[in-house]
């Protein structure tokens, strides 16, 4: 099966899986733009309003996903809660 996203025409579910998961491994280390640039490609052109809503919905994102390490996990799980976010995905604050 292949997607269609913004930056990359055509692309299958695993390479889609594996660009998504990159991105959740290393999005802490990406400046604004870069991050901007990696969502845009993978989110089919859903883009959020900022990077700190980006880096927010990312934190999020990796505690929903059961490829990303328990030690990304408890980080993500740790800077939300240090940083007042809700670890629900469907509340920003708590």
């Amino acid at each position: 099966m292949k997607l269609e996203t913004a930056i990359y025409p055509s692309i299958t579910v695993d390479e889609y899986i594996k660009r998504r998961n990159e991105l959740l491994f290393n999005f802490e280390e990406l400046s604004d733009l870069e991050l901007l640039e990696d969502i845009i490609g993978l989110n089919l052109g859903i883009v959020p309003e900022t990077p700190e809503i980006a880096r927010i919905e990312l934190h999020k994102m990796r505690l929903q996903v059961p490829s990303i390490p328990k030690e990304l996990q408890e980080r993500s799980k740790k800077w939300l809660i240090e940083n007042g976010y809700s670890l629900s995905l469907y509340e920003v604050k708590k």
